[in-house]
Parts: structure tokens; sequence; C-alpha cells
């Protein structure tokens, strides 16, 4: 009888068990709950965070001082980039302008005849680009509130500017007028510090493309000795004040940091659920640090940059967040071609006074310690150590990446 009572006070093995897994359940509810609120108000604290964070940051761009030295002549009241905007409208007279391309490289397929043309109908396009760089300030109007979705610079635009300009440039000097070559030339060169000193990184990297235009035709031109003493003159003073007012990457760093702040802004705004947002808002945060250690590697020697540029690259890579981890990637190289710029910017520099004067700057390698000389007579041979920062005795060109950069002059 006693046996028959407890039994029928147990119950069954099968309802125990999920009895437990109700508790278990409900339990895991209650901590999946907990998570979700905190996640949730995290998330919304570090949202608001962020927000202000970018506007402040939207605010300190668009107080920038926008004054700049000019490379020639007197500064003139206005700003460069309402006269570049102008001459990219004036561009769209003109079809074909891939043509341009092959002139300026001096291809044998070139069309000469549409080098012609496309001068003597884009007179006026040339007139604001100069306009431009005497100007005595220079700011794009960008609208930074608008993220990814911002307007920027014209890359096409810019480069068929910039290739019109080297065509002027050249033609002047075979007409036996270096110093309105020469003039042209740093016009182009303006531009471009000009494009690529105040944006996002696309905009820099605009910016390093129109130097390039700018630096081989100048080294062209004096390699073939088209510089007369005036134009040497104009040449050497225009260069060193765009080195001394040369881009700032750590400033572009800071651009795209705020860029992409924006963006994940927007994207975790936008967000239908709280991890999203709060994916998001980490990945702003993650991004931010990473370019500011990035933009404080700038001041340092070449070789300690690259190290940590590399470690905060490789940092990103391994992050379990996707927006870190995509993107940082992509951004480390960046500082290695503004450098390689600059490098191009001395050599010039070097070779002009060199040319002018006979003296040797010695000035530093922004991929190295100084720059190298080499002198026979009355040739020069002037090199930066290049991308790995090891001097290889003068061995490269001038667009090598693996060896040294080079730029030798003939006997005068």
């Amino acid at each position: 009888m006693t046996g028959d009572t407890e039994a029928a006070g147990r119950k069954p093995a099968g309802r125990r068990g999920w009895e437990i897994l109700g508790i278990v359940g409900g339990a895991l509810f209650v901590c999946l709950a907990v998570i979700f609120i905190w996640v949730s108000v995290v998330a919304g604290r570090k949202y608001g965070e962020l927000d202000a964070r970018c506007r402040v940051s939207i605010e300190g761009a668009r107080a920038r001082d926008p004054l700049r030295p000019v490379l020639l002549g007197t500064a003139e009241p206005g700003n460069a980039c309402e006269d570049y905007a102008l001459a990219f409208k004036e561009l769209k007279k003109t079809k074909d302008f891939a043509k341009l391309a092959l002139i300026v490289e001096r291809h044998p397929k070139a069309d000469l005849e549409f080098g012609k043309s496309a001068l003597a109908e884009q007179g006026r396009a040339l007139e604001l680009l100069s306009r431009g760089a005497r100007r005595s300030g220079s700011k794009w109007e960008y609208r930074w509130e608008d993220g990814s979705g911002m307007e920027l610079p014209g890359l096409l635009a810019s480069h068929h500017l910039a290739s019109l300009g080297v065509l002027r440039g050249r033609s002047l000097a075979e007409g036996g007028k270096p110093r309105e070559a020469a003039g042209i030339l740093l016009d182009i060169a303006q531009m471009g510090r000009d494009i690529g000193s105040d944006g996002p990184m696309i905009c820099e990297m605009i910016g390093i493309a129109l130097l390039d235009q700018s630096f081989r035709e100048i080294r062209d031109l004096l390699v073939a000795g088209s510089f007369d003493t005036d134009s040497l003159a104009d040449l050497d003073a225009g260069l060193a004040v765009l080195d001394d007012n040369y881009m700032s990457h750590a400033r572009i760093l800071a651009n795209e940091a705020m860029l992409m702040s924006v963006s994940m802004r927007d994207e975790g705004g936008r967000a239908r659920w709280v991890f999203g947002k709060m994916l998001c808002v980490d990945g702003a945060e993650r991004m931010d640090r990473a370019l500011d250690r990035m933009a404080k590697a700038e001041s340092l020697p070449w070789a300690e940059a690259r190290k940590e540029m590399d470690a905060v690259v490789e940092e990103g890579r391994s992050s379990w967040n996707p927006v870190a981890r995509i993107a940082l990637p992509g951004l480390g190289g960046s500082s290695d071609v503004v450098r390689e710029r600059q490098a191009q910017l001395r050599l010039l520099r070097t070779a002009v006074r060199f040319k002018r004067t006979g003296e040797i700057l010695e000035l530093d390698d922004p991929l190295g310690s100084k720059l190298h000389v080499s002198r026979t007579g009355g040739a020069l041979k002037v090199w930066s150590s290049g991308r790995d920062g090891v001097d290889d005795g003068g061995t490269g060109g001038w667009q090598a990446k693996s060896k040294d950069i080079v730029l030798e002059l003939p006997p005068k």
C-alpha cells in the first residue's frame, strides 16, 4: 500500500525532463532578453555618440582655412576649386578625350591632329585651370553628411584637363616658350595638390595622379634641356613651395575616417535590428581608431611608419567585425604612393637646382634618410631608396616600385 502511494506521488520521468527543459529554456530566454536589452541600450548610446562625433567632424572640416600659397606669380582672391569645376564643364565640348593619353605618352599611333584641335577648342578650360592655380585659396564644398553618396571631383575630367595642360606645355616648350611651359606644368601640379589635399582618399589618389602627369613632363623637358634660365628659376621656386605645402596624408586619413563614420551612422540608422546597428557602430569605432593610428604613423620615419601601418592592417584582417576586415586592408598602401610622389618632387627639385646653379640640394628622402646623389662631370644622378626603403645604388627608374626611384640628367 505504501509503495503504491509513493509511486503515485512520483512524476513520470518524461514529465520531469520537460520541466527541466522548460526551466532551462526560460532561463535562456531571460538571458537572451537581458543581452538584447543590454545591446539595445549600448547600441543606442554609442549610436548617439557616433552621430555627435560626425557632426563635430563635419563642422571642423568645413571650418578649415582654405588659404594656401600659389606656385607662381601673385595670389588672386577666390576659390581655385570653383575655377576647376568650370573648366571640367568646358571639357564636355570635346569628344573622344581618351585619345589624349596616347599623345601624352608619345605613342606611335597617337592622333596628333586630334591633340591640336583639342587644344584649340579647349583654350577656355586651360585659362580656368591657370586662373584656379593662381587663386589664394582652394576648397571643395564637400557634402560630408551625404556619406558614401557624396559628390566628388571628376576623375576623368581631372585627368583630361591635366592631359590638355601637358600637351599645352609641350607645345609651348617646342615653340620656344619654356617659361610659359613651366608655368602650365606648375598649374597642373597645383591642381593636383588642391584636389588631393582636402577630401577623402579617392580624391587624394586623383591628386597624386595629376602630380604624376605634371612631374613626368617636367622631368622629360628637363632631361631634354628644354628649360632656360628663367623657366628653371620659376620651377625651382614653385616646386619648393609645393614641397612645403605638400598634401597631408594624415589629414586625408582623418577625412576618410569621418566619411566612414557618416556612412556607418547612416547604415546603422537604417538597420532593422539592433545587432545590425551595433555592427555599424562598432565598425565605425574600429575604423576610426585604426585610421587615427595610421595618421599618427605619418610623422614617423618610413620604416617605422610602414611597420605600424602593416600592424593596423593585420589587426583589421583578424577582426570579427566584417567592416574592419574588408575595409582596412585596402587602405594600407596609400601612404606608399603619397611618399613616392613626394620623393619624385624632391628629385625634380634637386635636378632643377643643379641645372640652374650647379648646386646640389641635400633633401630628406620620404622613403629613407636622405636622397642619394652621384655627380660625374656635368651629369647628375639622384635617387630615392624607394618603397622598400633599401638603397640599391641608383638601380631602378622613375616609376620603380621595388627598386630605387631615379632621375638622371645628361651632361650639360
